[in-house]
């Protein structure tokens, strides 16, 4: 019986210490600094960052669809429990795909903005047509 308790204690202090272990490692992925010198780390601007995607960069991405109004679909998860965590889940491909319609981009190309789309010819026909005058 006491080996019992001292197993179930071991393992209880295992997964402690993983999960403590886990959650530094997301803290210094949204901080954006690196731990070794304490020099922020500069995102690469033109990597593609997709689904399956983990980094400083994919929480920079999480910060703008945040900014822009998807932040509701990143959840609660990361350090602060605002979305922000470093990793290109099911939540942020969806969230990017609200704000950009695409499942992958990198930063840069999420800086530039999105091409308005162009209607038909035939509605400014229609349109040219419908004076108002019945």
């Amino acid at each position: 019986m006491m080996w019992a308790a001292v197993a179930v204690l071991a393992v209880g202090l295992m997964v402690f210490f993983w999960m403590r272990n886990k959650q530094r490692e997301a803290e210094e992925i949204v901080s954006g600094v690196d731990p070794a010198t304490g020099a922020p780390k500069n995102p690469d601007r033109e990597l593609i960052l997709k689904k399956g995607s983990k980094g400083v960069e994919v929480a920079e991405l999480q910060r703008r669809l945040k900014r822009d109004g998807a932040g509701d679909l990143l959840g609660k998860t990361g350090p602060g429990k605002d979305g922000v965590d470093g990793d290109f889940g099911s939540k942020t491909q969806a969230a990017l795909q609200q704000v950009k319609a695409v499942a992958q981009i990198s930063l840069s190309q999420y800086d530039r903005p999105t091409a308005p789309l162009k209607a038909p010819l035939f509605y400014s026909a229609v349109e040219s047509q419908n004076t108002g005058f019945n």
